[in-house]
């Protein structure tokens, strides 16, 4: 029985550490970010109540908002953490796709053309 409880926590920690990953990337969160991934969470996890998106997906359509903009910094920290480009949201967009089709801001278009294989 304890087995199961361990393991019942192990994973709601991990789908909490998946969600605080998300968010962070969301929003431009570069502390927020390491701290999801210092809690386990997974780089690839992909959020199947916005598309089917991954942390790098949501990133990449991060808008500027007042104060220092941090998008591209943690779209670097996904990538130096296993996210890939080519990954595919439900609607079979990769990255780069999300980030041209949600319009988003064109310094974060570049940097993503060159990490683009």
């Amino acid at each position: 029985m304890k087995d199961f409880l361990a393991s019942a926590e192990n994973m709601s920690s991990q789908q909490e550490a998946n969600w605080q990953l998300y968010e962070a990337a969301k929003c431009g969160n570069l502390m927020g970010i390491a701290r999801a991934l210092a809690h386990g969470a997974d780089v690839e996890w992909k959020n199947d109540q916005d598309g089917g998106k991954t942390p790098l997906h949501a990133c990449a359509v991060c808008p500027r908002g007042e104060g220092e903009w941090m998008a591209i910094e943690c779209a670097e920290l996904l990538i130096q953490n296993g996210a890939e480009m080519k990954v595919m949201d439900q609607s079979s967009h990769n990255v780069l796709d999300c980030a041209v089709l949600g319009s988003a801001d064109r310094d974060m278009i570049e940097y993503l053309l060159s990490k683009f294989e």
